[in-house]
């Protein structure tokens, strides 16, 4: 009879109400033109996430890639503000003895996402 309690009390133990789901999108926070990976966390209103991306840099007709992590804090259904810091873009230089050199460029952004059918 415990046995049967504990298994029929486990789904109500889970620590968030939904599993990791991906977003794709554009700006700082995709990592330029990429996806999220969105983790949910014991606090119902925070959640959680990885980014990567790809930026297009058109002055050196190269293009670049930006990886980051970043969480939101839902005050409402409606609004969420967001939090995020990660590599904003890597470069790679060749001199002319065939070396690679690569240049990362960490930043990161504060904002607020409305999110209109909740």
């Amino acid at each position: 009879m415990k046995a049967w309690m504990i298994c029929a009390l486990l789904p109500t133990l889970s620590w968030a109400r939904q599993g990791p789901f991906m977003e794709t999108g554009a700006g700082i926070e995709y990592g330029g033109f990429g996806a999220q990976v969105v983790l949910p966390t014991p606090i119902k209103s925070l959640e959680m996430y990885v980014a990567t991306g790809f930026l297009d840099n058109p002055s050196n007709e190269e293009n670049s890639i930006g990886a980051g992590v970043g969480a939101n804090y839902f005050v409402n259904r409606h609004v969420a503000f967001g939090l995020y810091g990660g590599i904003l873009e890597i470069d790679s230089f060749t001199d002319e003895t065939g070396y690679v050199e690569y240049d990362r460029k960490l930043g990161g952004s504060i904002g607020a996402k409305i999110y209109f059918s909740g």
